[in-house]
């Protein structure tokens, strides 16, 4: 349970658990060192009183002296046989008969009405027990006890509020500290926190998070150019070799070894195109270079002239495509980013299935959004790994025969997807054995 608590409240429980400890043990220790000090005033009192006794037995006989004690204090008599001689109301036979067995001054009766009571010799035959009723110090006693009951909560409560507020204080600065770091993200890394002006904790943290801004921004302005430039820099080359390969292919009396061979070294650098031109995408998004064109276009029609000419993805893989789409939806977007993520979409559907599976697109209106849903067949993915489908590169078993994915697709549509306002998940299987995502966008109205 104290795991889930915030620390805030932590400290505030931990603050009220200290003091009720040290409060409890400052009342245990004040109610017994009372209870000792009243014992022994008792005590000397019983030895004061013996004394003051014990200079009258010479002249009468225990029995018959009259003594006015201390209104706490009562004596009786007892013979040689154990026989009450003189009684006393404060000093009852019940509470006094256990000190002749005994010596010294010793505790008689309960908590609730107690004795301390002592027996000497009166002359012959004769027994004098001496007794202090406790009933005022036990009284005393439990009023301590009935208000320390009530005053300790409210001390502790009063105390756990106390830590509540000031640990508020305390963490004021970092909760700001927070709320700044949440608002970083990888698109305005150039923002700093304040730092604190006292030069304390608050402060350091401030400067290093600061020093770490500064190192995370410039590895992602250079991790930026990188991609950029090594994608500008690759289209050139990559250009020169396709039409290269191209030439020879048109050669007459081409060996027909080497004609597969250039076939598959251009199919080999088409994908390295897609590769390159997919990461100067995701550059240009990440350097916020992409501009939209929105307008309310025919969102049912884009949809449609996408699905046909993913006929030949399809069929390039060996599986059948089947779509419905609803007509005359519209959406606020940019056609030419919206069809390159149907693509996407299709062409991954197509190429993470299974030879002879299916593939399934379909499109409606509900709830004031433009349902989008792209199915496939295949072994789809792992429970565990759902999380990441939209992290560049990456692939759910990099060990299956079907390598021609790289990854790029899926973050590249999350990308344009987010640029446009809508949402693009992983969505729950309508049927076992399917893969769908799903994309939504408000309809425009």
């Amino acid at each position: 349970m104290m795991k889930r608590l915030a620390i805030r409240a932590k400290f505030a429980l931990w603050f009220a658990l200290v003091m009720a400890l040290a409060l409890t043990s400052l009342a245990a220790g004040t109610l017994y060192n009372l209870y000792r000090k009243q014992i022994k005033e008792a005590d000397h009192d019983i030895d004061s009183e013996t004394k003051e006794l014990q200079v009258l037995l010479p002249t009468q006989r225990a029995e018959n002296i009259v003594w006015d004690l201390d209104p706490h204090m009562g004596w009786t008599v007892f013979d040689d046989s154990g026989k009450m001689l003189r009684s006393d109301p404060l000093v009852p036979e019940e509470a006094a008969r256990p000190a002749l067995s005994r010596k010294g001054i010793i505790s008689t009766g309960t908590w609730r009405h107690g004795w301390r009571v002592e027996a000497f010799p009166a002359g012959p035959g004769r027994t004098i027990v001496l007794g202090y009723d406790m009933i005022k110090v036990h009284g005393v006693l439990e009023d301590l006890v009935i208000a320390y009951a009530w005053s300790l909560p409210l001390v502790v409560v009063v105390v756990a509020f106390g830590g509540w507020w000031a640990t508020g204080r305390a963490l004021a600065p970092f909760r700001k500290l927070a709320d700044t770091f949440e608002g970083i993200q990888s698109e305005n890394l150039a923002q700093r926190v304040a730092e604190h002006p006292a030069r304390d904790e608050i402060r350091r943290l401030s400067s290093n998070f600061n020093a770490l801004l500064a190192r995370l921004e410039k590895s992602f302005i250079q991790t930026r150019r990188f991609a950029s430039d090594a994608s500008h820099e690759l289209r050139t080359p990559l250009t020169i070799m396709r039409s290269e390969v191209e030439r020879i292919l048109g050669q007459p009396d081409l060996p027909t070894g080497l004609q597969s061979v250039l076939v598959s070294l251009q199919d080999e650098i088409a994908r390295l195109d897609r590769i390159t031109e997919q990461l100067l995408q995701l550059a240009r998004f990440d350097a916020g270079q992409i501009v939209l064109n929105k307008t309310a276009l025919h969102y049912s029609r884009l949809l449609q002239e996408a699905c046909e000419d993913a006929e030949l993805l399809a069929s390039a893989a060996k599986v059948s495509l089947d779509f419905d789409v609803q007509p005359d939806l519209r959406v606020v977007g940019d056609a030419h980013h919206l069809r390159r993520l149907f693509l996407n979409l299709l062409d991954n559907a197509c190429k993470h299935n299974q030879p002879g599976g299916q593939v399934r697109c379909w499109l409606k209106q509900e709830n004031g959004y433009a349902r989008l849903r792209v199915a496939n067949t295949g072994p789809g993915i792992p429970a565990e790994m759902r999380s990441r489908v939209f992290e560049r590169f990456f692939r759910a078993d990099p060990s299956r025969p079907n390598t021609r994915g790289h990854g790029l697709g899926l973050a590249l549509s999350w990308e344009i997807v987010d640029l446009h306002g809508g949402e693009l998940t992983l969505a729950d299987a309508s049927a076992p054995g399917w893969t769908e995502f799903e994309v939504r966008f408000p309809l425009a109205s």
